[in-house]
């Protein structure tokens, strides 16, 4: 079965609303998973060296382009609407799933309460982590500022 074209998915809005959050959910997947070893690396590696805030500043930079492709790369496969109001369900759904996976991650492997995941978003780095998932959350509406690629 070929996808459908921009028009009939915003039409079919139940078609609209599956193809949005399969969206979604590929798009933090393919970042967190990619997150994840990059997370992995600074805290190992570049953190001991560098410190806490340095190691962040390194990350962010490369967590963000690959985000951005990785946008711009699932938009195009799964034909998502070029549409403000879809580009932005699918940035919120993603949103929403990474910072459950990020809570999960701090519960389940660093011993975090959820109190303690929130608290530390008074920290400088923890502070440009969350902006940067912000960032991620509007990359699928921000690229509606360019020409369509097809």
């Amino acid at each position: 079965m070929s996808q459908p074209d921009y028009e009939t998915a915003s039409a079919t809005p139940g078609l609209a609303l599956e193809q949005v959050l399969i969206a979604a959910v590929i798009y933090v997947l393919l970042v967190f998973l990619v997150g994840f070893v990059l997370g992995t690396i600074r805290v190992l590696l570049l953190l001991p060296m560098i410190g806490q805030l340095a190691a962040t500043l390194v990350e962010l930079p490369m967590i963000l382009a690959l985000s951005w492709f990785v946008c711009a790369w699932t938009c195009q496969e799964l034909r998502v609407s070029r549409r403000l109001p879809a580009r932005l369900a699918m940035g919120g759904m993603a949103f929403a799933f990474l910072m459950v996976l990020e809570i999960g991650i701090g519960i389940l492997m660093f011993g975090r309460t959820l109190q303690e995941q929130f608290l530390a978003y008074r920290q400088l780095h923890a502070s440009l982590g969350l902006a940067a998932q912000v960032a991620f959350a509007l990359f699928p509406a921000a690229q509606l500022l360019l020409p369509d690629r097809e």
